[in-house]
Formats: C-alpha cells, sequence, structure tokens
C-alpha cells in the first residue's frame, strides 16, 4: 500500500490567477467527500496532533481550501516529476517506465485529515493519503 503523507505546503509557487482558476473549477465541481475521512480526537489520534495544539474540526469552507492547497502542491511536484520521468526514460531507453508511476493523481487516493490549533492560534492540518 502506497501512503503519501503531506505535512507543509509551503513550497507552493502559485499566481492568483492560477489559484482562482482553481477556486473556480472546484466549485463548478464538487468534492467527493466520500473519499474523505475526517479523524475524530481519540486515542488513535492524539500522537497526530502536535504538543501544545488543540483538537480542531473542520467546515466545508476548510475542506476547499485544503483540496485548492493540495491540487496546487501535486500539479507543482507532478511537473517536476514529468521532468525526472523524460530524464530517466532517456537515459533508460531498455526499461519499460510509465508515467504514471511517477506523478500522483489524487482521485486514486482516500484521504485521513486531522485538524488542530497551534499556539499562534492558526489551523493545521494533517493528511494522509493512501
Amino acid at each position: 500500500m502506497v501512503i503519501v503523507s503531506f505535512l507543509i505546503f509551503s513550497s507552493c509557487k502559485f499566481t492568483k490567477r492560477e489559484s482562482s482558476n482553481l477556486e473556480t473549477e472546484l466549485t463548478e465541481k464538487s468534492i467527493d467527500t466520500s473519499r474523505i475521512s475526517i479523524l475524530p480526537q481519540n486515542e488513535f489520534t492524539t500522537f497526530l496532533i502536535p504538543k501544545n495544539s488543540k483538537y480542531a474540526t473542520l467546515t466545508s469552507q476548510d475542506i476547499k481550501e485544503i483540496e485548492i492547497l493540495l491540487k496546487k502542491c501535486l500539479k507543482e511536484y507532478n511537473i517536476e516529476q514529468e521532468q525526472e520521468f523524460k530524464n530517466t526514460v532517456f537515459q533508460n531507453p531498455e526499461y519499460k517506465i510509465e508515467l504514471k508511476d511517477w506523478i500522483i493523481n489524487l482521485d486514486d487516493y482516500k484521504r485521513q485529515d486531522i485538524a488542530s490549533i497551534n499556539d499562534s492560534g492558526g489551523k493545521e492540518v494533517w493528511i494522509n493519503c493512501f
């Protein structure tokens, strides 16, 4: 089983226009919440919340923002991976290498989210995709 965890999205570099396009796309196409599980605070999830943080709930707006951030970051990641794929294929033409094995398609994963409020009052979300 492949597990992909997204903890920090600070490396995403997108313009407001790209963000706006993604928001419009998400408004027109609803988010498949059947693929998202918001984990409750319990003995199995406590270790996922940083010390000095408090458990938080997620609103539908939070879920939309998470979806936008994930898609932005994966778009950037996949662009880098496509280039890496091309380089690898060029250097190893004898191997059967497929692009689908190098990029992440969020629609292929289910997701678990757990939210917390940090010391500064900001909401942080731990995301596990599997």
